[in-house]
């Protein structure tokens, strides 16, 4: 398989894997200790870097607005992060864990790295353990699901040449 098809096929793959995540998400949210039911992650950080921009203003105020884009963005970077998984994925040879071990290591590099570093969230190490809990939890979800839709597109691609 060429590499800008498996790149394709895992921006697909981590496109698709976001939903299983969300859905783990919205559940796990309910079930959390009343006071921790603030809003979920994608949410805040799309809502602080979009913040001091035109998108916070007039009609894109609204909260079914702020809710719409950050579904997008949650979306949009499943798609990207699933991109570069098929390159994980070969320097692990392949393993059965190289899913769930890139969901973490997605979880790792977001909320230990880029969100912060963004002021986005605070560090993880400073979250309620429920919610932490809650969302390495999903980005597992999310790297199986990735791992075994990649395999199945890929799959179906070679056994239709």
């Amino acid at each position: 398989m060429r590499r800008h098809q498996a790149i394709a096929f895992g921006a697909v793959a981590g496109l698709l894997a976001t939903i299983p995540m969300t859905a783990l998400m919205l559940r796990g949210h309910r079930h959390l200790p009343h006071w921790q039911r603030y809003k979920l992650p994608p949410r805040i950080i799309t809502d602080r870097l979009l913040g001091h921009t035109g998108y916070a203003h007039g009609r894109f105020k609204s909260d079914r607005w702020k809710a719409a884009r950050a579904i997008a963005a949650h979306f949009a970077f499943g798609a990207v992060c699933g991109a570069g998984y098929p390159e994980f994925r070969r320097l692990t040879a392949g393993s059965v864990l190289s899913g769930p071990i890139y969901g973490i290591a997605i979880w790792a590099g977001s909320y230990l790295g880029w969100v912060p570093a963004t002021d986005a969230m605070a560090p993880a190490v400073r979250q309620p353990r429920e919610r932490v809990l809650l969302m390495v939890t999903a980005h597992i979800v999310w790297g199986t699901s990735l791992g075994l839709l990649q395999n199945a597109l890929e799959k179906w691609r070679i056994d239709k040449i």
